[in-house]
């Protein structure tokens, strides 16, 4: 009597798992060549502060950024993940990354960040909250938009590679 039942319980536990399994949505697998990677610059920043760095080199798993062009040691490192991807109405590119700094000021810390590519990939519009290194990533605390008036905005430029 037993028997039929525990067959029963872990069916159904099964079958509601590989349901829920189902319902949630899965993370975004990025391409070998996504947009997102590559050089990005802007003259126009000081370099002080690891967010007003003038480079930042993306790839698939981890960022670099230099406080001045001509730097060959990076002012901050990390890693770097895409969590989403979709491309609006006017072509333009949207990312939501997360990542841990690993060197610099904010070592430790984690980010989520809102990213906006113009539809030719060549100016990067970006906001970011930072998290302290005992927090975790949340989906709810990704930027909703870009405001040019808060401090963790930034705009670059594709370099020529």
């Amino acid at each position: 009597m037993n028997g039929p039942r525990l067959s029963i319980c872990v069916a159904v536990t099964l079958l509601s798992i590989s349901m829920l399994r189902g319902w949630a949505q899965e993370r975004y697998v990025p391409k070998a060549d996504e947009e997102l990677y590559g050089t990005w610059t802007n003259e126009r920043y000081t370099g002080i502060a690891s967010y007003q760095s003038q480079k930042c080199v993306v790839t698939a798993d981890a960022y670099q950024c230099y406080a001045k062009l001509s730097d060959s040691l990076p002012q901050e490192e990390g890693t770097a993940q895409i969590d989403s991807k979709w491309t609006d109405a006017a072509g333009n590119i949207w990312y939501r990354a997360f990542g841990t700094i690993r060197t610099g000021w904010w070592m430790g810390y984690k980010f989520q960040m809102l990213i906006e590519l113009t539809k030719s990939a060549t100016v990067w519009e970006s906001t970011w909250v930072l998290l302290s290194p005992g927090e975790g990533f949340d989906p709810a605390r990704y930027p909703t938009e870009m405001n040019p008036r808060i401090w963790s905005h930034n705009i670059r430029h594709r370099a020529a590679e």
